[in-house]
């Protein structure tokens, strides 16, 4: 099986651009829109990075016809509808134990 390369990405949230220089090559990275609805710009994204404040939906999966990876930047999943997912065979991610380390 061949896997395309990816070719977009739609960030919820903003990144330090040391992280995003760790993209490869030719990746156009797609920002929320700046007027509602903030996903209207989102529709070739392959994969989006994901944070607590949105909620991903069969609505918006369905406008984003190539979207493959919903990658959550916390612990939890709840914002996803997962089952939406499974069914369009996109794959869901977290960061389980991100929050385990104690801090003083």
């Amino acid at each position: 099986m061949t896997v395309p390369a990816l070719t977009h990405v739609w960030l919820e949230a903003p990144l330090f651009d040391d992280v995003l220089a760790r993209l490869p090559a030719g990746v156009a990275v797609i920002r929320p829109a700046a007027q509602a609805p903030v996903f209207s710009n989102a529709a070739p994204a392959q994969a989006i990075l994901a944070s607590s404040m949105l909620r991903y939906d069969a609505a918006l999966m369905d406008a984003c016809p190539n979207l493959r990876l919903i990658a959550r930047t916390g612990i939890g999943v709840d914002n996803v509808d997962l089952a939406a997912a499974r069914e369009r065979g996109i794959t869901v991610t977290n960061t389980p134990g991100v929050l385990t380390e104690d801090t003083a």
